[in-house]
C-alpha cells in the first residue's frame, strides 16, 4: 500500500511540475533600437522555480530564470512582439565561484573574467576588481590593488565600491571599516548573485556594529560585448539611531575609471541622462544615469554607466563626478552640490531598525553613449517590456 501511494505521489509531483512550467513567453515590442537587456517579469505560480532557454524562431537561445514566481529573461528588444519557446536550460556561460585560497569570489562570462568580489581581512572595505569589458578591456583603475595604471592618488578609490564619508561623524569613505559577516552566492541561467551581510564598524579589530548593510550584486548572462550587473544595497540602523551627514565625500555606487578613460588626462567623456557633458556641467546635478566613456588602445570605444532606479532612495541621485576618473551616486551632499547658501541640506537620520535602499544598474559597454544605446538600456530597466507567459 505504501509503495503504491509513493508511486502515485511521485507521479502527481511530476505532473504538477510539468503543468507549472511555462512553455512559451512573448515579449512586447518597443520603440527605439534593439538592445539586449535583462527583462524582469512575474510568473503566476509564486512557488515555481526553474532555469530555461528561450528559443526564438531562428533557433537562438536566451537565458531565463524563474525563482519563486519572480522571473528574468536576458534577450533583445524588438519593434514588434516576439514569442519564444522555453526549454530546460542545461548550462550557463555565466558563473560565480569562490576562490579556494582567499576571500574572493570570481565572476566569469564564458572564458573571460568579468570581475571579482574581494573581501579580504586586510582591506578596509569590500570591492569589485578588476571590472573588465569585452575581450578583457580594463574599465577600472588597477591601483592600488594592482600596478598597471599611472595615477596613484586617492588610494581609497578601489575600482568599484560602496562607501560614505560622514555617519555620526565617522568617515567610512577614507578611514573606518566595512566588513562582511557572511557572503553567499548563487548561479542561475539568466543571472548569478553575490549576497553580503556587512558590518559598518569604527575600529579595525572591533566588529561591534555601528550600522549594518545587506548588499546584493546580480550579474547577468548577457553577450560579452555589453555586460550588465546590478547593485542593491540596504543600510540598516540595526543598533540604534544613525545620522548620515551632508557631504560630497561618499557614494553608494562608485567607480574609479582606468586612467586612459578619465576626462582630465585621458580621452574620457562624462555624460548624464539630461544631456550634460563634462564635470563642469554635470558635477552635483541630479540625473537618472551618468556615463564615463572613452577609447582604449587595442579595445576601441568603451564605457561604464551607473544607472539609478526610480525605486532608489532620493531618486534621481546626484553625481559626484570628477574629471580625474571618479564617478559616484551621492544622495546626501546637497549643501555641496547646490552651495552652502542654498538652504538645501542632505542630512538623514534613521531611527533604530529603519533602513534605506538604493538600487543601481551598471552597464559595461562597447562604443560611446550613443553607440551603446545607454538611454534605451535605462528605459528597459526602469520600465521593462511586458512579458506574457503562455
Amino acid at each position: 500500500m505504501y509503495k503504491v501511494f509513493s508511486t502515485l505521489l511521485a507521479a502527481l509531483l511530476i505532473t504538477t511540475s510539468a503543468v507549472a512550467a511555462p512553455k512559451q513567453i512573448t515579449i512586447s515590442g518597443v520603440d527605439g533600437p534593439s538592445v539586449v537587456a535583462p527583462i524582469a517579469f512575474k510568473y503566476s505560480d509564486p512557488t515555481f522555480s526553474g532555469n530555461f532557454s528561450a528559443v526564438d524562431e531562428d533557433g537562438k537561445k536566451w537565458p531565463v530564470t524563474v525563482q519563486k514566481g519572480k522571473a528574468v529573461i536576458v534577450a533583445p528588444t524588438s519593434s514588434s512582439d516576439k514569442t519564444y519557446t522555453l526549454k530546460r536550460a542545461k548550462k550557463s556561460k555565466l558563473k560565480v565561484k569562490k576562490d579556494k585560497k582567499e576571500n574572493r569570489i570570481d565572476v566569469t562570462l564564458g572564458k573571460e573574467t568579468f570581475t571579482a568580489f574581494h573581501y579580504q581581512a586586510d582591506q578596509k572595505k569590500p570591492f569589485l576588481w578588476p571590472v573588465l569589458g569585452h575581450n578583457g578591456a580594463p574599465i577600472t583603475r588597477d591601483w592600488p590593488m594592482g600596478k598597471e595604471n599611472i595615477t596613484k592618488d586617492h588610494p581609497h578609490h578601489q575600482s568599484f565600491y560602496t562607501a560614505y564619508g560622514d555617519i555620526d561623524g565617522f568617515d567610512y569613505w577614507h578611514k573606518t571599516f566595512t566588513t562582511p559577516s557572511s557572503v553567499t552566492f548563487e548561479n542561475h541561467a539568466a543571472y548569478s548573485t553575490i549576497t553580503a551581510d556587512i558590518i559598518w564598524h569604527k575600529e579595525k579589530d572591533d566588529l561591534t556594529p555601528h550600522l549594518t548593510e545587506r548588499r546584493v550584486y546580480t550579474f547577468y548572462n548577457t553577450p560579452s560585448e555589453n555586460r550588465i550587473f546590478d547593485l542593491s544595497t540596504t543600510l540598516i540602523a540595526s543598533e540604534g539611531e544613525v545620522k548620515f551627514n551632508d557631504t560630497k565625500e561618499g557614494a553608494m555606487a562608485t567607480v574609479r575609471m582606468n586612467d586612459d578613460l578619465q576626462e582630465r588626462d585621458g580621452n574620457g567623456v562624462l555624460t548624464n541622462s539630461e544631456g550634460l557633458v563634462g564635470e563642469k556641467q554635470l558635477w552635483g546635478k541630479p540625473a537618472a544615469w551618468c556615463d564615463y566613456s572613452g577609447s582604449l588602445e587595442e579595445f576601441g570605444n568603451v564605457g561604464f554607466t551607473i544607472m539609478d532606479h526610480p525605486s532608489s532612495f532620493r531618486f534621481p541621485t546626484h553625481w559626484h563626478a570628477r574629471s580625474y576618473g571618479l564617478l559616484g551616486a551621492n544622495a546626501f551632499g546637497y549643501s555641496y552640490f547646490y552651495g552652502k547658501n542654498s538652504g538645501k541640506n542632505g542630512d538623514l537620520t534613521l531611527k533604530k531598525t529603519e533602513s534605506i535602499t538604493f538600487n543601481y544598474r551598471m552597464y559595461v559597454h562597447q562604443g560611446n553613449v550613443a553607440e551603446a544605446h545607454v538611454a534605451d538600456q535605462y528605459t528597459q530597466w526602469a520600465t521593462p517590456s511586458k512579458v506574457t507567459v503562455h
